[in-house]
Formats: C-alpha cells, sequence, structure tokens
C-alpha cells in the first residue's frame, strides 16, 4: 500500500500532467486525454445446469483500446504522429490527496505508459475566436500503469502478459501454450 492511500488519506483530483511522445515532452496544445478503457472480451454462455445466462468474460483478454487525446487547438506538431507507426506514449501526473490526520495536501505520482498506433485524427473546426477541439486517437497494444512508483497493471496484448499488482494472470494459459 502507498503511503497515499489509507486512513485519513481523501483522494481529491488531478493536479496536473504532462504528456511525452517518444520521450520528448509534447509542446501541442493538449486539453485532456481520454484514457484507455479496461473492458474485457465476454462471452454470454448457456446449458445443461446453469439457470439462465452468464456473461463469461475470457481471462486476461481485453477488448480493444483507445486513448484518445485533445487539443484546444492545432500547430504544426500536432501532424508529427501521423506517420503510420507505434509510438510510445507516457503521462505523468499529480494527484492531489488530503491528509486529514495532517490537515495537509499530499502529491502522488500517477504515470500511465501506452505504445499507440495513430488510428484517427480530427482537425475539428475553424470558428471565429473558438477552439478547434480536435482530437487524435490511438490503437494500444500495450499499457503499464504506476501510482507512487508501485506497479498497479501492465497490459501487453502481443506478448500475452495481464499483471494486476504484480500478479500476471495469463502465467498458466502461456505455459499450457508451451509460450
Amino acid at each position: 500500500m502507498s503511503g497515499l492511500t489509507g486512513p485519513g488519506i481523501i483522494p481529491e483530483k488531478v493536479t496536473n500532467y504532462q504528456l511525452y511522445a517518444d520521450g520528448s515532452r509534447s509542446l501541442t496544445a493538449l486539453v485532456d486525454v481520454d484514457m484507455p478503457d479496461i473492458q474485457f472480451m465476454s462471452e454470454t454462455i448457456s446449458g445443461a445446469g446453469i439457470a439462465g445466462e452468464i456473461d463469461s468474460t475470457t481471462l486476461g483478454h481485453l477488448q480493444a483500446m483507445n486513448m484518445g487525446l485533445n487539443f484546444r487547438t492545432l500547430i504544426d506538431q500536432n501532424y508529427n504522429m501521423l506517420e503510420q507507426r507505434a509510438y510510445n506514449l507516457e503521462i505523468k501526473a499529480g494527484i492531489q490527496s488530503l491528509d486529514q490526520n495532517a490537515g495537509k495536501f499530499i502529491t502522488g505520482k500517477y504515470r500511465i505508459m501506452v505504445k499507440g498506433y495513430p488510428k484517427g485524427f480530427s482537425q475539428g473546426k475553424l470558428s471565429v475566436g473558438k477552439a478547434t477541439d480536435s482530437k487524435q486517437e490511438f490503437a494500444v497494444n500495450y499499457m503499464k500503469v504506476e501510482y507512487d512508483g508501485e506497479e498497479v497493471l501492465e497490459v501487453d496484448k502481443i506478448n500475452m502478459i495481464f499483471k494486476v499488482r504484480g500478479t500476471d494472470y495469463l502465467t498458466d494459459l502461456r505455459a499450457a501454450m508451451g509460450m
């Protein structure tokens, strides 16, 4: 357990964050990020001995994951990540919590790393005196999430890894497949 969770600690909000693309700080007019959703693949099963239907999730297998970057307006650097190749995207954020016992705010470190491929790019709209509301979307095949230096999630679809807090739930499946 992190020193930033527990009794008397109230997680509040993202204080601020920074995006890095292939190791370099992004200089775009980034407003916010649509984080990848974790949705397990599932199949509805029914049959003898089952009272109706069960939505059975497939261990460690996720539906397609996407990450969206939302921009206030476009600059030339927005077009840098349109080449059809993998990009390493990393977000480093500060998470503000209130320590009620000490009566002070504390900052936790949140870090998400993804490997993504350009999936779409909406240039938005042009209106006088308005933001363009542009968006770039990436298909995500790899993701690692750390909170305060502790790895809490790793998804590597190509290498069949699904780890939650250090436990890889696909170890037995890889062994069964001879991997």
